[in-house]
């Protein structure tokens, strides 16, 4: 997919790279805000996977093996919407690390005024990977929406 082998950044301003692991377009939005959070744990990811691919007709169960040691675990959750054509990428997979802190820019994507779009309530997300680094605090800035989030590490 994304960059996976990437060397741990240690200067003050360096690039790392997000590797996306996961995405479904229905997951286990409670409001209408994105939300990011950090996957702590295999179990904890196992979970996640198993609860989003409920949804998804032909979905096997099964385990995705994570090295929690050396990578950050992220879920970025849209929220949900009542039609479809909301959607959010990762616009550029080089995050910057400066100040203790990993920036990515997220584009966000809404369906036009005049479209027509499907009546079901849709709530999108991904479960991506950064190395461990120098950093502490993971922030996403959503393009076109002008809003941030972010989640401490620790």
């Amino acid at each position: 997919m994304l960059a996976c082998d990437t060397p741990v950044p240690t200067a003050a301003s360096e690039s790392i790279y997000a590797d996306i692991i996961f995405r479904s377009g229905q997951c286990r939005a409670a409001a209408p805000e994105p939300v990011l959070e950090v996957v702590r744990s295999q179990q904890q990811f196992d979970h996640l996977v198993h609860e989003f691919d409920r949804h998804s007709l032909g979905a096997t169960p099964g385990s995705l093996p994570v090295d929690f040691d050396s990578l950050n675990v992220l879920l970025l959750e849209l929220g949900y919407w009542p039609t479809a054509g909301y959607s959010f990428s990762l616009n550029d997979t080089g995050i910057r690390v400066e100040n203790n802190e990993a920036s990515l820019v997220v584009q966000w994507e809404e369906p036009a005024k005049d479209s027509i779009q499907a009546q079901v309530t849709i709530n999108p997300c991904v479960i991506f990977t950064l190395p461990k680094g120098a950093y502490a605090r993971v922030t996403v800035d959503f393009r076109n929406k002008n809003s941030r989030l972010s989640v401490s590490l620790k």
